[in-house]
């Protein structure tokens, strides 16, 4: 370690203003009977008056007149810290720094040396560049222990790291002052510093026991600070002593009128009142945070506490004297508050801009709660909208995307209840943004795809899906989208597009829910095409994965028209025989079974099936469909007087013939194809045209 001969000296202590810090204090090491120089003595007073460079001038005109000695050694020292008027302004400190380090190198015995390095420190914390400042204190009090200013540099570097919230590094470092012996005039001070730092760590058993320390020996310590005092006040609150924690918030108020810490004491004593159900006199201390800190922390959070209550109030119903009562209240506290919307508007609008960004985030909130009272959507989603993409609190960015949800449902909701398409697909495409902040809700998915089906546009419902995989790969509704692009894929009648959706969503989802309706609709596009044997594997595919009854018969309906296709007639009729089977009964399906037995050849089961038709409350060209089968069934069993009447029944005529044949099918058919058309399942898939 570094060796000095410490001589006999006068030590002569003054602040000073350019410096601050434990080095403030500088020491002059001069032999006890010398006097200071008057020059210096002005020099010394020109500090403390914060006159930086007047000292300065001072103390180079009595280095030129005495280059040597001790006292122009000491001179030489303190010149070096001070401000330079040939400074460059954006690098005055670091040239304080670089004449300290300049002296340092020059005369690394001198013993100003110790002085100098606890400067340099200083002037790093001055400038923010703290991780370099503590590096210069630690190697101060590494290379210096024992030094005069090592208990001062200790409580400075504590007070340090709890300016910068640091309270752990903070309290072990005072907490070592504290307890070191030879520091003991600095124990109270470093105690006090602890008693902060664990208070601003929530520590608060901790911190109430240091500040029982230094309230028992030196109180006006606390006193003297604000934030000591705030702080104290704190700790009071969170042990349970309610009752001095409002006496230490009113005496900060009033030691401390004009400090932020006596307007954070206020806030705290109006958040008291209100949890006590005082809730008139916690909106005057708020109002007098407000009024005595408007633009400083304290102030805005006064604001938000009425900006809060108002809105609790105008949420709710009042009776008309309710509002009366409350006016007369506040005219009595003298609070000056609207109770409406446009107040909370106003006041919220401003907030939002807070450097506090709880305040901030909750003034959004009331933002987009006042746009939707007042009716104004538009702005309402905009504000939800900022506040999900500003925030960095997941609890404020769930509430604004669950009430940004909330709002663009309802507007979608109103826009499908009133059958607004066109409005519906305007809303949606102008609030894209606001759309993609929010989780995708299988309703909208669906009611975006109606509205895109009734105006007739399922080529951007197709284009809508495919954007949505790209948006959402994980979305819980993956599923959904690929049946739906299916689907709209079958109403554009393309087929190849019906082909790449329908392997895309087998590939993706083998076992997937809407399998049996993608199974399907294949079968269908391959019936329309005439590729009867893959039409009948696809229903056949269909049918082990629907469960409803009606879909099952819609599937038997067409699986045995691609039969029928086929010839495999005996496959047509186990079908039609399952369709009819199922209930309630429907008169197409047993005309349709009816025809396969006729054709087949059995003529005494289509004769019986023909009967049951005619007994149906059906449209005329079906029922003299049926009669006309019924009668050339009977005419094929030999019962050509039965088979007659009926003929003569169709048209008088006592002979068929293949124009009457011909005709009778026509618009039986006709009436079969309209049936068919609302036979069709819920999931809108069209039935194929009859080949009969």
């Amino acid at each position: 370690m570094r060796k000095f001969t410490w001589i006999a000296l006068l030590c002569v202590f003054w602040p000073s203003v350019g410096l601050g810090g434990p080095c403030s204090d500088f020491s002059w090491y001069v032999s006890r009977d010398m006097v200071m120089p008057e020059i210096l003595r002005q020099g010394q007073d020109a500090l403390r008056a914060g006159q930086l460079l007047e000292a300065r001038n001072m103390f180079a005109t009595y280095l030129n007149e005495q280059e040597h000695g001790q006292f122009a050694e000491g001179t030489r020292w303190v010149m070096a810290s001070l401000p330079d008027p040939l400074d460059e302004p954006e690098r005055a400190k670091f040239q304080r720094i670089e004449r300290l380090q300049a002296m340092k190198m020059s005369d690394p015995e001198s013993v100003y040396v110790p002085w100098a390095v606890c400067a340099m420190g200083n002037v790093y914390w001055e400038a923010g560049w703290f991780s370099e400042a503590s590096g210069i204190f630690e190697d101060f009090l590494r290379s210096y222990p024992d030094h005069p200013l090592a208990g001062g540099v200790m409580v400075e570097a504590g007070l340090g790291y709890l300016s910068n919230k640091q309270y752990l590094e903070a309290a072990l470092i005072l907490r070592r002052v504290v307890e070191e012996p030879k520091w003991s005039g600095h124990r109270l001070k470093a105690a006090l510093g602890l008693a902060d730092a664990t208070a601003m760590a929530k520590a608060w058993k901790q911190a109430y026991y240091w500040y029982r320390v230094v309230e028992a020996e030196k109180p006006e310590l606390i006193r003297r600070s604000g934030n000591s005092s705030y702080q104290y006040g704190l700790t009071e609150l969170s042990i349970g002593n309610p009752a001095m924690a409002i006496s230490r918030f009113l005496l900060t108020v009033n030691l401390h009128p004009h400090e932020e810490p006596a307007g954070m004491a206020l806030n705290q004593i109006s958040e008291k009142l209100r949890k006590d159900g005082h809730e008139y006199l916690a909106l005057y201390f708020a109002d007098q945070a407000r009024q005595r800190f408007p633009d400083q922390e304290p102030g805005r959070r006064g604001q938000a506490a009425l900006t809060r209550w108002v809105v609790t109030f105008v949420t709710q119903e009042h009776a008309k004297e309710d509002w009366v009562k409350v006016y007369h209240r506040f005219d009595d506290l003298e609070i000056y508050l609207s109770l409406s919307w446009d107040y909370v508007l106003e006041t919220a609008g401003m907030l939002s801009h807070a450097l506090e960004r709880d305040v901030a985030d909750e003034s959004l909130l009331w933002m987009g709660q006042a746009y939707q009272a007042l009716g104004e959507y538009a702005d309402a989603v905009q504000t939800y909208t900022r506040l999900i993409v500003v925030t960095s609190s997941d609890d404020r960015r769930q509430t604004g995307q669950d009430r940004l949800a909330r709002l663009l449902q309802h507007q979608m909701r109103s826009f499908y209840d009133s059958k607004a398409w066109v409005p519906l697909l305007k809303f949606h495409a102008d609030y894209q943004e606001a759309f993609q902040l929010v989780p995708l809700e299988r309703e909208r998915l669906f009611m975006v795809a109606q509205a895109y089906q009734q105006v007739n546009l399922p080529a951007e419902a197709w284009h809508w899906y495919g954007q949505l995989l790209k948006e959402y790969p994980d979305s819980p509704f993956r599923e959904d989208i690929r049946l739906q692009q299916v689907v709209v894929a079958q109403e554009q009648e393309i087929k190849s597009l019906v082909q790449e959706a329908g392997a895309s969503y087998l590939r993706e989802f083998p076992n997937g829910q809407g399998r049996g309706q993608v199974e399907t609709i294949l079968a269908l596009e391959a019936l329309t095409d005439k590729r009867y044997a893959e039409a009948i594997q696809g229903f056949s595919a269909a049918l082990q994965y629907l469960d409803g009854e009606m879909e099952q018969r819609y599937v038997l309906r067409n699986r045995a028209r691609a039969y029928r296709a086929l010839g495999q007639m005996e496959s047509v009729v186990q079908d039609l025989r399952q369709v009819v089977s199922i209930q309630p009964t429907q008169v197409s399906d047993v005309l349709r079974l009816g025809d396969a037995m006729f054709d087949h050849g059995d003529y005494v089961e289509a004769q019986h099936l023909y009967d049951q038709a005619l007994a149906f409350d059906a449209p005329p060209a079906l029922h003299t469909w049926a009669k006309y089968r019924l009668a050339a069934s009977l005419e094929y069993m030999g019962k050509s007087d039965e088979a007659a009447a009926l003929l003569a029944e169709i048209r008088q005529l006592q002979t068929r013939s293949p124009e009457l044949e011909h005709t009778i099918r026509s618009a039986a058919t006709a009436v079969l194809d309209e049936m068919s058309s609302k036979e069709m399942p819920p999931t809108r898939i069209p039935d194929a045209p009859i080949q009969s």
